[in-house]
């Protein structure tokens, strides 16, 4: 089973996001950029179904700057066969199309059944590189997938796709097909010492628009389908201002401002023997219209 991965390098947003003139700026987040949180699912589930079939290779593919080789090294660590870094100066500010465009023309000529990646990225969060991939390279697309299982004929998948209100739904794909995955699907592993250091020695090939006959115009913002005007982070939510009650008295309000508003709740207890807190019971329902005489 020959599976392709394709990651994507992103800041990390549990990190300081930098926004300047209207972009993300990404020399003052070199050091906080990770691997896409979903990639890392895809590439969990990769290693387990190559594991499972006894046969097989993964291979990662990025595109983006020189700085994500650092990212697929972290593939490579997790268990990852193969890695591919698509660098050049023309692939630039491409849209998800120009991306996936790009990726098509790399993964095309690879031994490939199933092409895995994440729902969304956490930076652009379009979600539409998977099914970009599977329009480009003519295959099926199985989007929010939460368990992938092969078939009995190993020709085919069976999986489970994330719905609305917590539903899942079940159907069978044939192969070859892209699978953008959700979270739920699985717990990635960690690197262990040995995958590091394996790593850091491995070369990792780059290919530039001529290594996938591409010219300028398909590729970076020439090749785009859309446009990014202006990046802006979100403005600060104004909390809510606590207003006493005006009936209160001069102390009583001080202590509802310093508390914040929370007041202690007000409770009955029924006290007396079994027959008297019957008759009590029985008059709050009727107060409160539960039962009719």
């Amino acid at each position: 089973m020959n599976i392709v991965v394709c990651v994507k390098q992103v800041p990390d947003i549990e990190g300081r996001v930098v926004v300047e003139k209207g972009v993300i700026s990404v020399q003052a987040m070199v050091s906080s950029n990770v691997v896409n949180p979903q990639d890392l699912l895809a590439i969990e589930e990769a290693i387990r179904i190559k594991e499972e079939s006894g046969n097989g290779k993964v291979t990662v593919i990025s595109l983006g700057p020189s700085e994500a080789e650092e990212t697929l090294r972290k593939c490579l660590a997790l268990g990852a066969d193969d890695a591919i870094l698509l660098d050049d100066s023309a692939f630039i500010d491409g849209d998800s199309y120009a991306t996936a465009y790009a990726l098509a023309r790399a993964i095309r000529p690879m031994p490939h059944d199933i092409i895995l990646c994440g729902q969304r990225a956490d930076d652009s969060q379009s979600g539409q590189m998977s099914a970009y991939l599977a329009r480009i390279l003519g295959v099926s697309l199985v989007r929010s997938v939460v368990k992938v299982d092969i078939g009995p004929d190993s020709g085919s998948l069976v999986l489970q796709r994330k719905l609305s209100r917590g539903d899942r739904e079940v159907v069978e794909c044939s192969l070859p097909a892209v699978l953008a995955v959700e979270t739920g699907l699985n717990i990635p592993r960690n690197a262990t010492i040995k995958g590091v250091l394996k790593a850091r020695t491995r070369q990792i090939p780059r290919q530039g628009p001529d290594d996938l006959g591409l010219s300028r115009e398909e590729t970076g913002v020439a090749g785009s389908m859309t446009r990014t005007t202006r990046i802006s982070p979100p403005k600060p939510k104004m909390k809510g201002l606590f207003v006493p009650d005006s009936n209160l008295s001069s102390a009583d309000k001080l202590r509802a401002i310093m508390g914040g508003g929370i007041v202690q709740k007000k409770s009955d207890y029924l006290e007396g023997d079994p027959d008297n807190i019957a008759g009590q019971l029985l008059r709050f329902f009727r107060e409160q219209k539960v039962i009719r005489e």
